[in-house]
């Protein structure tokens, strides 16, 4: 028999052992659980989807599920027609905060000003939810007796150079009741001009005293048809927005033939008596789409532009120019007068150094490349190349305490975009993903990627394959913009 000590020695191993067993069977129980899981909620949500019922059946394991919310409301969206209040407003309280939620609230909400139900609609309606249920909004007061104010309610919606469909009832209702006066309807055509937004001018321009009308719409058909405008032109009064319209006209037709648009111009500037700032938006728009077209003689129309007609556009066209013809003292000579924000972009930094090169000033030029080969991008790699320097890559060492990854778990929001991952649902990881991250702290991000990375295997930076590669610029874009905001050299 054993002595004492021997024994003690004995049982002691079998219990770890024993322990380590219940351990693995622990967690394993938990794996196959969560398969099962998934499983049923797939089954459940395709019935869901489909407004059958039968989705309830397999929800006895799924109560704790992190998509679980989705079931109900999925099927309340499907049957929106024919549910009643009752069952939207016990899910809205329960899950209103969710995106499943706020999908079901918008559906209820749109389903309810189909119905011109405007107390409902006041009662459910919530702000965020989108312009156009804002705008809903303010037609429902009104609908209840409310009136309108423009400068407390309609101004917001107003300043926005475009705006939805469900935004037209609530603005013929401001039209009639004498809230856009013609000051505010041209003060919104210009801004809808700015933004390129032709429908938008259209729509307005019914609402302007009829001999203003014709003069909105040569705004709209510069956008659109900028050909037929300009010759159209030669027969508008020489009037302010006359001149702006056909400016604008000329300035759209350079870009796709620069050739008519000089034709044009030198047509019109004898019949319309163009501002200083107007001849020279044309001139650069005329010098800037020869360039586009790298056209004999674009280098020098751009450099021949007067320095209040330049912009970071015409300045970078004038360095792309300029590399196409090698011209690396014009390539200097031109980032040297950007402006220097536009000079401190990686781009011009790597091409200043390129000229420097060129030019014989090698020092200068490798101490520019080795600063840019820091960075693991794009510019930072064929400035690594220039130098035989290695490539910059992601910082692989970010470590968290387990504490950190533990608590990161239990965020439900991260939860869900998991699971919908694991379902190969990425669209609804994704969103899922997005509504949570402005949420989190830097701790908590930093957490969230290592989760996305390992446990998850969202993404993978180690993986040599094709696939991984991507996943590695993945990771770096995830790591740059919102962990580290820097990189490490592997020096």
């Amino acid at each position: 028999m054993p002595n004492p000590q021997t024994l003690v020695r004995r049982l002691v191993r079998c219990s770890v052992v024993l322990l380590a067993l219940t351990v693995a069977c622990v967690e394993y129980a938990q794996a196959a659980d969560l398969s099962t899981q998934r499983e049923h909620f797939r089954q459940a949500y395709v019935l869901a989807l489909q407004g059958d019922i039968g989705w309830k059946g397999y929800t006895r394991d799924l109560q704790d599920y992190p998509l679980y919310p989705y079931l109900q409301a999925a099927w309340l969206q499907a049957r929106i027609r024919l549910v009643g209040s009752g069952p939207v407003t016990a899910y809205l309280d329960r899950y209103g905060d969710l995106l499943p939620g706020k999908a079901l609230r918008r559906s209820w909400l749109d389903k309810l000003v189909r119905r011109k139900d405007w107390a409902g609609y006041r009662r459910f309606y919530q702000p965020g939810l989108g312009i156009s249920y804002d705008c809903q909004d303010l037609q429902a007061r009104a609908g209840l007796g409310k009136p309108l104010h423009f400068d407390t309610q309609l101004r917001r919606i107003w300043s926005r150079a475009a705006l939805p469909a469900a935004c037209t009832p609530l603005l013929q209702l401001a039209h009639s009741e004498g809230l856009l006066s013609s000051t505010r309807l041209w003060a919104r055509i210009e801004r809808a001009t700015q933004a390129g937004q032709a429908a938008t001018i259209r729509a307005l321009a019914i609402w302007l005293p009829k001999w203003q009308q014709a003069v909105a719409l040569r705004f709209a058909q510069a956008l659109t048809a900028p050909a037929v405008a300009s010759k159209a032109a030669m027969g508008w009064p020489n009037t302010r927005r006359s001149r702006a319209a056909a400016s604008l006209a000329l300035q759209r037709l350079a870009r796709n033939d620069d050739a008519a648009a000089g034709q044009a111009y030198s047509t019109l500037r004898r019949h319309l008596s163009f501002k200083r700032h107007q001849r020279d938006r044309i001139k650069a728009a005329l010098a800037l789409f020869q360039a586009t077209d790298f056209k004999p003689g674009s280098l020098a129309a751009l450099q021949a532009l007067p320095e209040r007609a330049q912009s970071p556009v015409t300045r970078a066209w004038q360095v792309r120019v300029a590399l196409a013809k090698q011209n690396w003292k014009v390539v200097r000579k031109v980032i040297a007068q950007m402006p220097e924000t536009q000079r401190q972009q990686r781009e011009w930094q790597y091409f200043n150094a390129r000229a420097l090169a060129a030019l014989g000033d090698k020092k200068r030029a490798n101490a520019s490349f080795m600063k840019l080969a820091r960075q693991a991008d794009y510019w930072g790699f064929l400035a690594a190349d220039r130098i035989q320097a290695p490539y910059a890559l992601c910082p692989s060492g970010l470590t968290l305490p387990n504490t950190a990854l533990q608590a990161i778990q239990h965020v439900a929001g991260l939860a869900r975009s998991f699971e919908w991952y694991a379902l190969g649902k990425l669209k609804l990881a994704r969103r899922e993903w997005w509504a949570v991250w402005p949420q989190l702290s830097r701790s908590q991000r930093q957490a969230a990627v290592l989760l996305a990375i390992g446990e998850a295997g969202w993404i993978e930076p180690s993986s040599p394959s094709a696939r991984g590669w991507s996943e590695m610029i993945m990771y770096c874009v995830f790591q740059y913009r919102f962990v580290s905001r820097s990189f490490v050299t592997h020096e």
